[in-house]
């Protein structure tokens, strides 16, 4: 079965070569990876939030905050044990910096697995409460796919790195049903040298995305709505600005931090069990920890801003 699938992908590469031009199919691989994007994305966040409908559906009184205090800590068990089981021939790294060194280091190749585990052990640890977000691993999922779809067909080095940003594209895009975010992310953090040319893949890959995820899922993560700004607070949001870059390199830090702390504890049950009650107590006093935010967020937006606390 797997033989006569090469097959096919084979005689379809020498078809392709014949009567497409490189520009030509790099676009329709573009618009590929997009939807393969788009619909990761959709697909993570269905199942983030089916999963963190299914547990926290019966929960309510005080029995929620017991909840609250063993959730991430199954969650994050659930996901270690995926990985063990399913992942153990190949490496699992979480993050966009993995996407990054894999374009410098390792001539943009990503594992097969990541197009889904990514969405599997994202669910399963932010939907149990993991206070995480879901661009990463929406990221990873379709840098994936282009990386790997870009290796099927034989693509040199530079089209590979450019249909892995296609993915980060449309991961971006479909996350946050914004193609010109996303089409930006993947420019400035993916590509090593901007190029023009690039410039039209990417923002077809986005489109695509954005257009695939809101067929699957078509609940935006928030949603904010203004027609002005206040010309008055202009200083207001240089000076906030400024602050949350300061912030941005502080929170960096700290998390670099603990991550060296927690690598020097080899047994990752061990990890499990310290990060997963420090995040449950942190979630028993401030429940808006609890997944990946953007519940709270829209509180926010909508001007509820005690419900933090």
């Amino acid at each position: 079965m797997f033989e006569k699938v090469l097959s096919h992908i084979f005689s379809l590469n020498q078809w392709r070569k014949k009567h497409l031009s490189q520009n030509t199919f790099l676009i329709i691989a573009a618009a590929i990876t997009g939807a393969v994007g788009g619909l990761a994305a959709a697909l993570l966040k269905t199942a983030t939030h089916w999963v963190a409908h299914m547990v926290n559906q019966d929960s309510n009184g005080i029995y929620r905050y017991y909840l609250l205090l063993v959730l991430p800590i199954i969650g994050l068990f659930l996901t270690v044990l995926y990985i063990r089981v399913f992942i153990r021939k190949h490496t699992f790294r979480k993050g966009i910096p993995p996407v990054i060194r894999s374009i410098t280091k390792n001539r943009s190749r990503l594992d097969f697995h990541n197009i889904y585990s990514q969405i599997i052990t994202s669910a399963l640890t932010v939907g149990m409460g993991g206070s995480a977000g879901l661009e990463s691993p929406a990221v990873n999922s379709g840098a994936s796919a282009g990386s790997n779809l870009a290796r099927l067909f034989g693509l040199n080095y530079r089209e590979r790195t450019l249909l892995l940003a296609c993915g980060g594209a449309a991961g971006i895009a479909g996350a946050f049903d914004s193609p010109i975010a996303g089409m930006l992310f993947s420019l400035e953090v993916l590509l090593p040298a901007f190029s023009i040319p690039a410039i039209t893949p990417l923002l077809i890959s986005s489109a695509v995305g954005s257009v695939i995820s809101r067929f699957v899922y078509n609940k935006p993560l928030f949603v904010f709505v203004t027609d002005s700004w206040a010309k008055e607070g202009f200083w207001i949001y240089v000076v906030f600005g400024i602050l949350a870059g300061f912030y941005t390199v502080f929170y960096a830090f700290i998390n670099e931090k603990i991550y060296k702390s927690f690598e020097k504890i080899k047994n990752a049950y061990v990890k499990v069990a310290i990060g997963g009650i420090i995040l449950g107590v942190l979630i028993m006093f401030f429940p808006a920890l609890y997944g990946e935010g953007y519940v709270d967020i829209q509180r926010l937006l909508d001007g509820h801003y005690t419900s933090l606390l």
